[in-house]
């Protein structure tokens, strides 16, 4: 039988969870950390987003596997909090509707995290663990007065233990979803992808404060927009009036060919200002292709669906899954989430 760190690595070389995550294996925690592609290794302590976890130990000759989606630092419990206030009823509603996708096999679960020194941080449970289906909107209240009780009760940096440690940190952890089982290959598979569905369906769900800042930002990428496509237009505008006067100009001298007596030498003159005129003309037309041409790409691309209805803000309720999510799209071709597509 594999001892404690060569088990862990075994589970981690026959994890898949490419292309939609990255693996970390933390040897230090006896931990698999399963995250989000854009996250670092270095970065796992600091990010405001969750991440599952899967921790395989023996006991009593067997191998025994806890699984979890993990809120384990301050930034992510003080996400959740935020979107689940009941101040941010959009928010809450969206954490409500993926707790209720979460099957009967897992349970909420908090912690006290403590660091002490040099070593890893460790997670201490509270006593505090309820069935995840039995979570609704007042027991999500009660779970937010649970963690604020934590972090009422937490040792302040500096405080020395009994054991003479002094403390770095202590602070409220949970787990979004947790179990515990006897490894069947399985009823493992089954878990590990319950908890990467739910992990995906969680990184979807964005504090309101980052849609604001993306609201900002796509509302200056398309100010910035506007502008370039204004100034196309007046571009247009400029030189299709230049083209409607180069063939007026040669009506008008051609008029003055025709009624007037005209001395050979005016004559010459005129023809020549009418061929500089015909001269020009093709010139301008290829110039004003051109501008069209250039106003037509930068329009399409211009929150402007194939379908010509306008890119906009929509809000997406998932047939499958139930599940309400906020989009940035056209309100009928891009009306539909990851769940939609398995259906």
């Amino acid at each position: 039988m594999p001892d404690q760190k060569e088990l862990l690595k075994q589970f981690f070389n026959e994890l898949i969870v490419e292309p939609d995550f990255i693996k970390h294996l933390r040897l230090n925690k006896n931990w698999i950390m399963i995250a989000a592609p854009w996250i670092k290794e270095e970065d796992i302590e600091n990010t405001s987003i969750p991440n599952a976890y899967i921790s395989p130990f023996y006991k009593n000759d067997k191998i025994i596997v806890d699984l979890g989606l993990s809120y384990n630092n301050i930034q992510s419990v003080n996400t959740f909090e935020q979107l689940s206030s009941a101040l941010n009823h959009d928010g809450r509603m969206k954490i409500l509707n993926l707790i209720n996708l979460i099957s009967n096999n897992w349970k909420f679960k908090t912690y006290k995290r403590t660091r002490t020194g040099y070593s890893p941080s460790d997670r201490t449970p509270t006593g505090y663990e309820i069935e995840c289906k039995q979570i609704n909107d007042q027991k999500l209240t009660e779970i937010l007065e649970k963690i604020e009780d934590i972090r009422n009760n937490c040792h302040k940096q500096g405080d020395i233990l009994e054991n003479g440690k002094k403390i770095i940190f202590e602070v409220p952890s949970f787990d979004l979803m947790y179990t515990q089982i006897e490894y069947d290959q399985n009823h493992y598979n089954e878990l590990l992808s319950e908890i990467k569905s739910i992990l995906s369906a969680s990184l979807d769900i964005k504090p309101l404060s980052k849609i604001k800042k993306e609201r900002k930002q796509r509302s200056k990428v398309n100010k910035e927009k506007r502008d370039q496509i204004e100034q196309l237009q007046n571009k247009i505008t400029s030189v299709d009036n230049e083209q409607k006067k180069l063939y007026t100009k040669i009506d008008v001298t051609k008029r003055m060919q025709k009624f007037q007596k005209l001395t050979n030498n005016t004559n010459r003159k005129f023809n020549i200002i009418i061929k500089q005129c015909e001269l020009a003309i093709p010139l301008l037309e290829s110039e004003l292709a051109a501008l069209k041409n250039e106003l037509t790409e930068l329009t399409e691309n211009f929150n402007i669906c194939d379908c010509g209805r306008q890119k906009q803000t929509f809000m997406h309720t998932c047939p499958k899954s139930k599940m309400i999510q906020e989009f940035f799209g056209c309100p009928k071709c891009d009306d539909e989430c990851g769940h939609c597509k398995e259906i």
